[in-house]
């Protein structure tokens, strides 16, 4: 895990990541977006993000996606 982490949640495919730092969702949906990962800032201020991929998305394209994520996130603290 990262000591940024505060909570992974989500429901079928919508994932929200929460961060303990305020506006770090920003940042890691402005990291994501060049890797082709659409997420968007969330919470009341900008600590996380919210993906909601695509219901047709390959889960061979989710597998690349989670890693990438993890490491992103990581590259923060």
């Amino acid at each position: 895990g990262s000591p940024l982490l505060v909570e992974v949640r989500g429901q079928g495919m919508m994932i929200g990541i929460e961060l303990k730092e305020k506006g770090l969702g920003a940042i890691l949906m402005d990291k994501l977006r060049p890797m082709g990962i659409i997420a968007l800032a969330s919470g009341s201020s900008g600590q996380g993000i919210s993906i909601t991929p695509a219901l047709n998305l390959p889960e061979q394209d989710w597998q690349e996606a989670l890693p990438l994520i993890k490491q992103t996130i990581q590259s923060l603290a």
